[in-house]
């Protein structure tokens, strides 16, 4: 819910960090959300760089016209877009170079097997290329393992997310984390 996002990160206060919202093809159809999420990042005193909205493919597939014109207001607010799951969709690349997007998700489907199978390591690494050519952040979805770390890493992704760095936590479980960030940031 992006309200309960917003009042976390004023909560967090100093310690905040960004804070990834998935939003659905319904969100993707409302010309009211970009007024909603204004009104409550003013109210809440907070910057947009807090906040990332999260794309499925399909949610943009849906309605393009609508969902590039939202899109295109809340990225000029300085909310960061993300597509999720890419790669398990239909969304192509000459797609992503119309939209306001900043960073693409690979889906898990290709980072599980990206060890074990030469073809798929082969199309994610080439997404990885060929999204950082247009401009755009690479994050990897459900990595497990360092061996998948490593050919991430040598194939140039930016960012990895999965079990191997991290299981999911609620608000009050992370904040001793974000606690010491901001002490040894203060060192």
């Amino acid at each position: 819910n992006i309200q309960t996002s917003i009042d976390q990160i004023k909560k967090w206060g100093p310690l905040a960090v960004p804070i990834s919202i998935n939003l659905s093809a319904q969100d993707l159809r409302q010309y009211t959300l970009v007024d909603r999420v204004e009104k409550a990042l003013k109210e809440a005193d907070i910057s947009p760089s807090l906040l990332e909205f999260e794309i499925t493919e399909t949610a943009i597939i849906t309605n393009q016209t609508v969902a590039k014109e939202i899109l295109t207001n809340l990225s000029d607010m300085g909310i960061a877009l993300s597509i999720d799951d890419f790669g398990a969709g239909y969304t192509s690349l000459g797609l992503l170079r119309k939209l306001p997007i900043h960073s693409i998700k690979l889906d898990r489907s290709l980072i599980h097997d990206l060890k074990t199978d030469q073809g798929i390591r082969f199309t994610a690494l080439a997404l990885i290329d060929l999204s950082h050519h247009i401009g755009l952040t690479v994050i990897a979805e459900g990595v497990e393992d360092s061996e998948t770390t490593e050919l991430l890493i040598i194939g140039g992704c930016d960012f990895g997310q999965g079990y191997f760095f991290g299981y999911p936590m609620t608000p009050k479980e992370i904040t001793p984390l974000l606690e010491k960030r901001l002490e040894q940031q203060k060192k």
